[in-house]
């Protein structure tokens, strides 16, 4: 009987099944780190995933801030980023998997809190008629009361017509 080995239908890259395998211990540990700071922060300190995405972006900026502004600084060359660039394709591809995501996620979270988005939103529209109320008495009243207006009754205007 021929022996035979089992091969996995899934595709897989080669750099994960390294990373799995721990063959490249420096990668294998920064996801190691990486995740355990991610279940850390999610988990242990209750921070909300959107948090933690704009600690990161605000970050990202930063730094690519400080690194052109030293490179600046110091007189160096700039690297070229000519081949940098993002496709339309790409594009579409990850505003689609967006839309993905928020219709999977946003009408369940909408039931669950759905007393508390409700009074959130009369808050937030009592809060905005409290600002209307308050441009319209300071503002335009009294823009209303420096320009004239004239009103004309029927009779004037039949009389003007004439």
């Amino acid at each position: 009987m021929p022996s035979t080995t089992f091969q996995s239908q899934v595709p897989t890259s080669d750099l994960l099944r390294d990373i799995i395998l721990w063959r490249n211990k420096k990668q294998s540990v920064v996801v190691l780190l990486v995740s355990t700071a991610a279940w850390v922060l999610l988990q242990v300190y209750q921070f909300n995933f959107l948090t933690v995405v704009s600690w990161l972006a605000v970050l990202t900026v930063v730094s690519l801030f400080l690194w052109g502004n030293l490179i600046r600084l110091l007189g160096k060359e700039p690297p070229n980023l000519s081949g940098l660039e993002i496709t339309e394709e790409t594009t579409i591809k990850v505003a689609m998997s967006l839309r993905i995501v928020m219709g999977m996620t946003i009408p369940p979270i909408y039931v669950k809190y759905e007393d508390k988005i409700r009074r959130c939103n009369e808050k937030v529209k009592k809060q905005w008629r409290t600002y209307y109320d308050m441009f319209d008495e300071k503002v335009m009243k009294k823009v209303k009361s420096k320009v004239p207006i004239t009103t004309t009754t029927t009779q004037e205007r039949e009389i003007k017509v004439e």
